[in-house]
């Protein structure tokens, strides 16, 4: 399997690319009018040491803007350890900031991982004259493109709201 992508596909449509990730930058490499008309997408990184191009994650959703600046914000994460108080109690109990599953993922991919570049495909062009049945049109081209392109953080969704 090829772990690059062909950036000649008429349903990729690049969004942004990046190196150094800075959280002023977000909105700007991710904005609502880059990503407003679409509802899946895909992003592709170079591993640092083996040079290889990879398809590292792909994803669908309504609204993908904001859940590709929520994943770029984890990408550059960094846990701290909070000390919390109660009403009645100064420090009862420290807590470590982002050490949940997917600032761990996303922080990994960052770390091993250059030259990201993200991509919205559209999905009528991509499965073009394909009869996906009964499935969900969206649905059914993020499991084939994660498939095709053997997405490194890519996880079938749960069985519900149409999945199957």
């Amino acid at each position: 399997m090829n772990d690059s992508i062909k950036e000649d596909k008429d349903y990729l449509i690049k969004i942004c690319g990046f190196d150094k990730l800075e959280n002023k930058n977000i909105p700007n490499l991710i904005s609502l009018d880059k990503c407003k008309n679409y509802s899946l997408w895909a992003i592709f990184g170079k591993n640092k040491k083996t040079e290889n191009r990879k398809c590292l994650h792909v994803g669908s959703g309504k609204h993908i803007c904001s859940e590709l600046q929520k994943i770029l914000k984890l990408m550059i994460s960094k846990p701290k350890k909070v000390s919390k108080s109660t009403a009645f109690y100064p420090n009862v109990y420290d807590f470590t900031t982002y050490m949940d599953k997917d600032s761990a993922k996303y922080r990994m991919i960052y770390e091993n991982y250059t030259n990201f570049e993200i991509y919205i495909i559209d999905t009528e062009k991509y499965l073009d004259v394909e009869d996906v049945g009964d499935y969900n049109k969206i649905n059914y081209a993020e499991v084939k493109f994660a498939y095709e392109n053997k997405a490194l953080l890519w996880n079938p969704a749960p069985s519900f709201h149409g999945n199957q």
